[in-house]
């Protein structure tokens, strides 16, 4: 399995087993991009005379930069196609209307669910919300593996039911699993929790 650490009901998952990332190749990127900025901001024009207040310069320019083109390809850049053979991570941001099919103390039921993705490279929350309450996620892993057909996502969670409805509905905790398919548009799967509810759940991604 892999790592994950609940940070405020985010998450920061750590995808070693499950997902298999490029990691050395990333670095290596990331090492190539710096070099070449700091020798382009080194060596502008002339490059007869360097003195260290260049070097310091250049080095400055080049954090600076390299700060910002790593904040946006962590957070926007890592999603697009280009990069899928080192971040094989499907984009599941967004919004997403769904149905929620349950049996709770012997009885079955259904209802319409609203599911809120923020997702960055290091961090995805899940946020469901109902006529009665809304759950948080705390914790995360992808499972995909291509040569075994498994394209899916794990995730834990809490539940708080609006006040009015703490009568009858408890706070809770659980977990759901669900199959990304239809090229990332449709999830679906079953979730279980604390208080003996299972059920399942199915949502698509809104346009």
């Amino acid at each position: 399995m892999s790592r994950s650490l609940c940070i405020t009901c985010g998450i920061f998952y750590n995808t070693t087993n499950m997902v298999q990332v490029n990691y050395r190749s990333i670095v290596w990127s990331a090492v190539i991009v710096v070099i070449a900025l700091f020798i382009f901001f080194l060596f502008p024009w002339n490059y007869t005379s360097i003195t260290i207040a260049d070097v310091w310069k250049a080095l400055g320019k080049t954090v600076t930069l390299s700060l910002l083109i790593f904040t946006v390809f962590i957070k926007h850049l890592w999603r697009y196609r280009l990069f899928r053979y080192f971040i094989p991570i499907p984009y599941l941001g967004g919004e997403w209307s769904g149905i929620l099919r349950y049996n709770w103390n012997g009885l079955d039921g259904e209802k319409p669910i609203k599911l809120t993705i923020r997702q960055s490279l290091f961090h995805i929350q899940f946020i469901i919300t109902t006529d009665e309450s809304i759950s948080r996620s705390c914790s995360a892993s992808f499972n995909i593996d291509e040569l075994r057909g498994e394209n899916e996502v794990i995730y834990s969670y809490s539940n708080q039911p609006s006040i009015i409805h703490r009568d009858h509905s408890q706070i809770h905790y659980g977990a759901a699993r669900l199959n990304i398919v239809d090229n990332n548009t449709k999830l679906e799967g079953y979730y279980w929790t604390d208080r003996k509810t299972v059920g399942e759940l199915v949502f698509y991604k809104n346009k």
